[in-house]
């Protein structure tokens, strides 16, 4: 009989490996997508970059601290992380990675951002999230706005849910439902982010952030990744009528869902889609994540 040989198994093969299947939580599948997004962009022939930063507040308490934790993964990823001393001079630092691409010296492509923060830090950052979402994102940057909500109050003071804000702000939302859809909406924002020019809300929760899975990363060139063509909304960066241009973002999301294979409940209206993620299902209570509404039902 022949022995068998045990894998050789390491907490750092969740952002040490490629392919292959990862034990994560939802907070550090936001660090593995993030390096994720950069293979991709590099099998497709780009020099691009990565920036985050954001402020730590419950339920987003720990990305700063994952963060510090694969620091030695972040330079060969091409990730710079930044704290913030607050949300709003984060959001002006992203809408800043957008203009990169204006200037000849630029050392990269193009820079693909995530901001993060809790549903309060998104209020107070409204002013600046507003302008720097009409000014619009560069070809091969885009930004996710991850906002952490807690609908309970499990870990907050006050109960928060951001929809209504990003509907004010003319922003697309995905809300992944578990952790794996938070690796693939985030790859989807990305994208999509790219193809319109807006910035994309990033609903997260206490129910998608703590959890830990096995998410099974598929191959580069493969499953996730979509080539999909850069939909052209002009070369003003602000364009005289603010109303026309948040029509043509609004235009070029709904022209992007189909290309992008992206399943699970979308809700659109004339100024904004929402995509709810498979592992959401809708109940008497409300969206409520599908694995917790079966448990609930036995």
């Amino acid at each position: 009989m022949i022995p068998m040989q045990l894998a050789q198994v390491s907490l750092d093969d969740k952002y040490q490996n490629l392919d292959g299947a990862l034990y994560l939580t939802g907070t550090q599948a936001l660090v593995k997508v993030a390096m994720l997004q950069g293979i991709r962009d590099r099998a497709a022939g780009l020099n691009t970059a990565c920036f985050i930063s954001g402020y730590r507040g419950s339920p987003m308490h720990n990305l700063d601290k994952e963060l510090w934790r694969a620091e030695r993964f972040l330079p060969q990823n091409q990730i710079h992380f930044l704290p913030a001393v607050n949300e709003d001079i984060a959001v002006t630092s992203h809408w800043g990675t957008q203009q990169s691409s204006l200037f000849s010296d630029a050392l990269y492509d193009g820079v693909y951002s995530l901001w993060y923060g809790k549903a309060p830090g998104l209020d107070r950052s409204v002013d600046a999230m507003r302008h720097a979402n009409l000014a619009g994102t560069s070809r091969y940057g885009g930004v996710l706005a991850v906002v952490g909500d807690d609908h309970g109050m499990t870990s907050t003071d006050v109960p928060a849910m951001s929809e209504p804000t990003f509907i004010d702000l003319m922003m697309p939302v995905l809300y992944p439902g578990n952790v794996t859809e938070l690796i693939e909406f985030g790859l989807y924002g990305w994208a999509l982010s790219r193809f319109c020019g807006a910035w994309v809300g990033f609903k997260a929760t206490p129910d998608t952030l703590i959890p830990r899975r096995v998410f099974c990363c598929p191959r580069i060139g493969h499953g996730l990744f979509c080539r999909i063509t850069r939909f052209q909304k002009g070369e003003s960066v602000f364009a005289p009528l603010i109303r026309g241009l948040i029509k043509r973002h609004a235009f070029a999301i709904i022209k992007w869902v189909p290309q992008s294979r992206l399943q699970g409940q979308m809700i659109s209206t004339k100024y904004l889609s929402t995509a709810r993620g498979r592992g959401w299902v809708s109940s008497q209570a409300g969206w409520q994540p599908s694995q917790c509404l079966k448990r609930s039902i036995r």
